[in-house]
């Protein structure tokens, strides 16, 4: 088994043999050594080095190809983001300045630039001391490739946001349900609280991924440009899914998404698990280049894209057995009374040929020809 991270890869190791293994689990400059009694299983967390690498056992044994995991992470994988507010929320700052791969500004406007970051989030912002330059500097940004995050707040109209803000804004409203409504990465997995205050209105552009019980928006996704723009429809402090032990996660899978970044988990593969991509794409595989919308791949590597490269691993513990159960072989009766053995069909065939024969014959003799 394998599961990662931007920064950690832990490896499940298990010792299928019938002997005590010793064996040194190594990525990069980390190693760990490990001995396991017949049929014992452990856990490896080591350092994942920027762009990934192979995690390897050694030493090998008869049976390489699960000696080896390919572990593949962003070669870029820290996040520039930058918190505009002018009421700063203590639980989205925690939740923005704990993960190990986001490198997180705060800024109170008014700011002269906002430029510069793979992701900008404008929260509780004073209408009247957001610049007009800086929104725009930031759409600028965001058509060029880089992402917006907008909480929304009761006068979220008059900062000016334009098509960034994905709403249009008919008023607050009070005590409402949340629920799902779309299959995103930023909302995979999350389940939402109710919302004690939230901005009633309509989706003015883009997919909306949660609403409230008037169908109003409450999260929101759409591209702008080359950028992607996410809205937040929880207002300010109001709401008791800062609590919530999700409440993280839905901000890094946000950041995630609003940056351009595919998750690490959709980076590392089993083999035989489709990736499947919005277009054919010139894919480099172990076994040669390939055009194709969806891949299939079923040798072991490092699968590389324009834009991501995937790292499939041999990740079976049925294959990866080397002591199984004895097949249990059945012996079929021989005797004519078990019925198990059919009659052999020579003798009548050899009858048909002897008619046949005669039969020629005396068609030729008829005819003259005998």
């Amino acid at each position: 088994g394998l599961s990662v991270t931007a920064t950690e890869a832990t490896a499940v190791v298990t010792n299928g043999g019938e002997t005590e293994q010793t064996r040194t689990v190594s990525l990069g400059e980390t190693t760990e050594t490990v001995t396991l009694a017949p049929g014992d299983v452990t856990r490896v967390t080591l350092s994942v080095p920027p762009g990934g690498g192979e995690l390897r056992l050694s030493p090998r044994d008869s049976f390489p190809t699960d000696d080896v995991a390919y572990v593949a992470v962003p070669s870029d994988r820290t996040i520039d983001a930058l918190l505009v507010t002018n009421d700063r929320h203590p639980f989205i700052t925690a939740a923005l300045d704990v993960m190990d791969d986001v490198r997180l500004d705060v800024a109170e406007p008014p700011i002269t630039d906002a430029t510069g970051y793979d992701v900008v989030v404008f929260s509780n912002v004073d209408p009247d001391r957001v610049l007009e330059g800086t929104v725009d500097g930031v759409r600028s940004e965001v058509e060029n490739g880089a992402g917006v995050v907008i909480q929304a707040q009761s006068d979220l109209d008059a900062v000016g946001y334009g098509e960034m803000a994905l709403v249009t804004a008919d008023g607050v409203g009070n005590q409402t349900d949340v629920r799902a409504v779309g299959s995103h990465p930023v909302v995979a997995d999350i389940g939402f609280v109710p919302a004690e205050t939230y901005l009633s209105g309509e989706l003015r552009r883009g997919e909306a991924l949660a609403v409230a019980d008037d169908d109003s928006p409450m999260v929101a996704v759409d591209d702008i440009g080359d950028g992607r723009a996410v809205y937040y429809g929880y207002m300010g402090t109001e709401s008791a899914f800062g609590y919530d032990y999700q409440y993280p996660l839905f901000w890094r899978q946000t950041l995630t998404y609003a940056a351009g970044r595919t998750p690490v988990d959709e980076l590392n593969r089993r083999t035989g698990a489709a990736i499947a991509f919005d277009e054919p794409r010139t894919v480099e595989t172990p076994g040669g280049t390939v055009e194709t919308a969806r891949l299939r791949p079923t040798q072991t590597g490092m699968y590389t894209t324009r834009t991501a490269r995937y790292g499939v691993s041999l990740l079976s513990p049925t294959e990866s057995a080397v002591v199984s159960e004895p097949v249990a072989v059945e012996t079929r009766a021989t005797s004519r009374e078990a019925g198990s053995t059919p009659r052999s069909i020579a003798p009548a065939l050899s009858l048909a040929a002897l008619l046949l024969g005669l039969v020629e014959l005396g068609y030729l003799k008829r005819r003259g020809e005998l």
